[in-house]
């Protein structure tokens, strides 16, 4: 299994995962993502009823809204977001890579602002700020290359596959 793999997920459905009502459109609903036994991320769309009792089995969630168009920018603003701030107390390499390059699109997309950047000697650190809470997240550049660079932006756009797709 390749490093990639293990962050692709399936496209939203059209019906809760749980108990299979289906989603009208302009429907609010969660996405969710936990990690399986055998390391893989999947995603779990469920009706408010049904998360309401499955929702602390899952690392990462955000609302998402049945069928509106216009809105999936929004939405796949919202789940970017969802994953970095989920990602904020993992230590593993992978985790820091993913968070730091997603630190950056956030920042370009101004869902995140960068104050600073100050440098402890070995590394530089960004400082970025969140959106409406003001909450500051310091995060240390993994020197990534450019290559690793590219394996990640592909692993972030496999993510959330377009829905039109």
């Amino acid at each position: 299994m390749k490093n990639e793999d293990a962050y692709k997920l399936e496209k939203a459905k059209s019906c809760c995962c749980a108990c299979g009502a289906g989603f009208a459109a302009g429907d609010i609903y969660i996405s969710a993502i936990r990690t399986e036994a055998d390391g893989l991320f999947k995603r779990k769309d469920f009706c408010r009823s049904c998360w309401a009792v499955t929702k602390n089995t899952f690392f990462s969630f955000w609302q998402s809204r049945h069928n509106c168009a216009g809105d999936e920018k929004a939405e796949e603003l919202n789940a970017f977001f969802s994953l970095y701030r989920s990602l904020g107390s993992r230590e593993d390499r992978q985790a820091l890579e993913l968070k730091y390059v997603l630190a950056l699109y956030l920042s370009r997309k101004k869902t995140l602002r960068l104050t600073d950047i100050r440098n402890d000697g070995a590394r530089e650190i960004l400082v970025f700020e969140g959106p409406e809470d003001g909450e500051k997240t310091l995060i240390a550049d993994p020197g990534l290359s450019d290559e690793r660079t590219a394996e990640l932006t592909d692993t972030i756009r496999a993510l959330f596959p377009d829905e039109e797709q």
